[in-house]
């Protein structure tokens, strides 16, 4: 939260020649905005919190012996999904779901 320059740096000065570089290079104002916006989604999915917890299993009489509960993680910072979701498109809970399962 504090000041986080850097001698010799200027933001807007190289914030301005990004934005010449975009045009040199024929971004659009659309492929501009998609950019910011997946930048805004890697820096917010930074700030989610997980936790994990573990399920024990349905039915211990209908597994195997060495059958051990399944691990789980969930998200903790709903807001975070949330405005990742509006950035993305998609659905809180639809990015909350691809975040938190392993599909093997």
């Amino acid at each position: 939260g504090g000041d986080c320059g850097i001698t010799g740096k200027n933001d807007a000065e190289d914030f301005l020649h990004l934005l010449g570089a975009m045009e040199i290079l024929h971004f659009t104002a659309e492929d501009q905005d998609t950019i910011y916006r997946l930048l805004s989604c890697v820096l917010h999915l930074g700030n989610v919190y997980f936790q994990r917890y573990e399920v024990p299993p349905p039915s211990p009489a209908s597994l195997p012996s060495d059958a051990d509960g399944q691990e789980v993680a969930t998200v903790v910072s709903a807001q975070e999904i949330r405005v990742v979701a509006e950035l993305l498109q998609v659905s809180p809970e639809g990015l909350q779901k691809s975040i938190t399962f392993k599909i093997t």
